[in-house]
C-alpha cells in the first residue's frame, strides 16, 4: 500500500527559531529523498521495519503518520508509526505497546516515538500527521495543555522538535491514518495474546 495523501487539514509549520504558522499545500513544496541502504531493526516492546532504499543524508524529508490507541481510556495502550517519503512509499512501520495509558497519553507516546524514529533515520524536514486534533493544536500552541502529566509529555515533544531543521504537524481524518491506527492496535493485540499465553503456562 503506497498512498499519496493530498487532503491535509490544519497543517502548521515550525522551522528552527520560528513560530508556528499556518501553511497550505504542504506536499507541493516537498521533494523526495532516496538512497542506497536497506535496514531492518527491532525496538523495545515493538517492531520497527524499514523498507526500500533510504539515504540518511542531511535534509532528509520524512512524512510521519502517528496514532495512539487505548482500550478502556485508560487501559492497554499502543502507538503506531507509519513513515513514508513524499510519494507515499513506506520507509518504516512501528508498533509499540505503551502500558496502561489514556487516549491522550497514547497519542503523545506515538508522537514522541515518531519523532525519535525520524531523528534516528536522519530526518531534518519532518511532516507529522495525526487524527488527534487536540495533539496537533497543543503542539501548535493553539490549545493550552492543562493536565500536568500531558504537560510533561508536551515539553519533551517540543524539545525533540527543536532538533529538526523544519517541522510541520497537521490533523487529518481517521480514514487517512489507517496504517498508523492498524499498527497501534496490533501492539495492543500482541500484548493481549502474550498475556493469554502466559496465563495458560
Amino acid at each position: 500500500m503506497t498512498p499519496v495523501r493530498r487532503s491535509r487539514q490544519s497543517t502548521l509549520r515550525l522551522s528552527t527559531g520560528e513560530a508556528l504558522i499556518p501553511t497550505k499545500n504542504t506536499l507541493e513544496s516537498c521533494s523526495a529523498k532516496v538512497g542506497t541502504e536497506k535496514k531492518r531493526s527491532i525496538i523495545s516492546n515493538g517492531a520497527s521495519e524499514m523498507e526500500g532504499e533510504l539515504s540518511l543524508q542531511k535534509g532528509l524529508e520524512l512524512f510521519v503518520y502517528i496514532d495512539g490507541a487505548s482500550r478502556g481510556n485508560p487501559g492497554r495502550a499502543g502507538a503506531g508509526i507509519y513513515i513514508t517519503d513524499r510519494e507515499g512509499k513506506k520507509i518504516a512501520g512501528i508498533a509499540r505497546y505503551l502500558g496502561h495509558k489514556t487516549n491522550n497519553e497514547a497519542e503523545y507516546g506515538a508522537l514522541l516515538l515518531g519523532l525519535q524514529e525520524a531523528k534516528g533515520l536522519g530526518g531534518q524536514s519532518i511532516h507529522v500527521y495525526t487524527d488527534s486534533e487536540l495533539i496537533a493544536r497543543q503542539i501548535a500552541g493553539i490549545y493550552r495543555v492543562k493536565e500536568l502529566h500531558l504537560r510533561i509529555l508536551h515539553q519533551k515533544a517540543m524539545e525533540m522538535i527543536r532538533a529538526f531543521g523544519s517541522f510541520e504537524i497537521g490533523s487529518i481524518p481517521r480514514e487517512e491514518n489507517q496504517e498508523a491506527d492498524l499498527l497501534a492496535n496490533q501492539a495492543i493485540e500482541r500484548k493481549i495474546t502474550k498475556e493469554k499465553e502466559e496465563s495458560l503456562k
